[in-house]
């Protein structure tokens, strides 16, 4: 009875049955982000503690382009952006692949929401805040970006 009701938890949440995010030729090179995923996640190598052997570092990487996909699969209507895999990476790293998962779909239909338009002008008023936040922070920074 619980590992059933295990399999109908991961099938609602899109894990396969040992747990982790289904991975499905087609989710991954049918999506229409794919690539720009990819090129992302192949530069987040920063975004890895130093001392991680390669080996692991390749196989969260691949964890986090499923993750992202995942949850853009999902809700179609979402728009990738640069630097959400930076979102996502943080989250993999800290709670891993499963609640990696959940918690990026939350915040991605929620907190995020706005930002994941196919464009900007829904939150391109945000900008208008940055410089006097900036000018508050540090007045030569400012400065030198008003130039």
């Amino acid at each position: 009875m619980k590992r059933l009701k295990r399999k109908k938890e991961n099938a609602r949440a899109g894990l396969n049955g040992n747990g982790s995010v289904s991975r499905g030729r087609d989710v991954r090179e049918n999506h229409k982000d794919y690539n720009q995923v990819v090129l992302d996640v192949r530069r987040s190598m920063k975004r890895f503690p130093k001392c991680m052997p390669a080996s692991e570092r390749a196989v969260l990487q691949e964890q986090l382009i499923d993750i992202i996909l995942e949850v853009l699969k999902r809700t179609p209507q979402l728009h990738y952006y640069q630097g959400y895999h930076d979102v996502a990476v943080t989250l993999l790293l800290v709670a891993g692949e499963r609640t990696a998962l959940a918690l990026l779909d939350t915040l991605s239909n929620h907190h995020l929401r706005d930002f994941m338009d196919p464009t900007m002008d829904s939150t391109k008023h945000i900008l208008n805040y940055l410089m006097p936040i900036v000018e508050q922070v540090d007045t030569e920074l400012h400065d030198f970006m008003i130039r």
